[in-house]
Formats: C-alpha cells, structure tokens, sequence
C-alpha cells in the first residue's frame, strides 16, 4: 500500500511543482499591476521577467548546463560504477552502464534506486551484458540522499572509494555532491535522457524537473548533506 502511494505521489509531484510556479508567475505579476507607483509595478514585474526569460531555450539551456557538468576528482582508477535510476529512462541507462564495465570488467555496477534498480538489474541479466556476480542492488533508497548514504553502507566494506556515477544531466550536480557528502571521489558521466518534448537530447523546455533540482539544491545544501 505504501509503496504504492509512494509511487503515485512520485508520478504527480513533477505536475504539482509546475503549477506552484505558475501561481507564483501569477500572483507576482498580479501584485505589480495593482501596485499604484510605477516603479514598483516594475519592481514586482522583475521576477515574472526572470522567470519568462529562463523558460526560453538560451535561460534553459544555461540552467541545464550548470547541473551538468561538476569537477571531476579520481586519485586513481575508478572502483565501481554506480547507477542511479529515473524512471523510464532505465534501460537505455542500463546499456550505458554495460558499455562502460565492458571497459573495467574488474570493477562492480551498483544499481541504486527502490524500483528502478530492479528494473535495470533485469536488463542487464536478461541482456547477458554484466555477469550477476559483477552487479549489486541498492533497492532501498527513495532520494538523492538515501542513494548516496546507502551505496555508501554497501561499498564501504569492500574498501571502495572512487566511483564513476551514471545520472542524467539535470540530476548530476546534485547527485556528485550528495555522494561526495558522504566521503566518495566521484567521476560524473552524463545519461542523456528521452525528453517527450525534444526526442533524444541534451536541451528541453524548462520544467518541473530543472525546478525539482534547484530546489533540491538548496535543501540539501542547508541540510548540510555537501
């Protein structure tokens, strides 16, 4: 029952950011229009400007960017490949992952996430890519957070520290800071994933999920979770 609600939630959570933030578009610009001085009907227009100019492809493509692409830092050869799940986009993630251990066959995958590693670890055994005994589950972790602080329960007493992290572009900088946060050196490389509105791609529309990792962003930072 509870995994279920959990998953419900998760699928309606993206739509519910997006209208919050076009009622806060909203009752700026509605607060600006009804202000009596000019100047602070300017002032109040200021975020909706912000917001407008963000939500065009150059603003998205810059907030995109700036998830993307974190430092780097390996004092040595990776010791494991972890991957972190996002819904649909599993398998494709999956063969990323296979593609790269086929590179470091010596190396473990870990494959994090309550439904989505599951759903990988199918796949890879179904594909014949990563032998079973080369693959680890994390099938607990609900976050970001319980991702990084649960791979680390399961890698600390093979005395693994240098990862290479498989995520999607949007949830990269968070992901690398989260799992640092908990004492691994982290190598990022980016899944690109199938957008609904733009095909296979590095650049979409700004949306829920650009907003869901800013936000995280700064909860996670005030947590002290970095």
């Amino acid at each position: 029952m509870w995994l279920t609600l959990a998953r419900n939630v998760n699928d309606i959570l993206p739509a519910l950011l997006w209208i919050a933030s076009l009622v806060l578009v909203l009752v700026c610009l509605v607060w600006g229009v009804t202000r009596v001085r000019q100047g602070l009907r300017w002032l109040a227009a200021l975020p909706v400007v912000i917001v407008a100019v963000l939500c065009l492809p150059p603003g998205t493509q810059l907030l995109r960017t700036l998830l993307a692409h974190p430092p780097a830092y390996l004092s040595g050869p990776s010791q494991a490949i972890v991957v972190l799940g996002r819904g649909s986009d599993n398998g494709r993630r999956a063969e990323i992952a296979a593609n790269l251990w086929q590179e470091r066959p010596e190396v473990p995958v870990v494959l994090s996430g309550t439904w989505d590693s599951l759903r990988m670890a199918e796949w890879l055994k179904s594909s014949s890519r990563v032998p079973s005994a080369k693959i680890i589950l994390e099938p607990d972790s609900r976050t970001t957070r319980e991702n990084a602080v649960l791979t680390r329960q399961k890698l600390a007493p093979l005395g693994i520290e240098r990862i290479v992290l498989l995520s999607d572009p949007e949830h990269m900088l968070r992901a690398t800071l989260a799992f640092r946060g908990v004492g691994f050196e982290v190598q990022p490389i980016i899944a690109p994933e199938v957008s609904l509105l733009c095909g296979q791609c590095y650049i979409a529309p700004f949306n829920s999920i650009l907003a869901h990792e800013y936000i995280g962003l700064v909860a996670y930072g005030l947590r002290g979770w970095f």
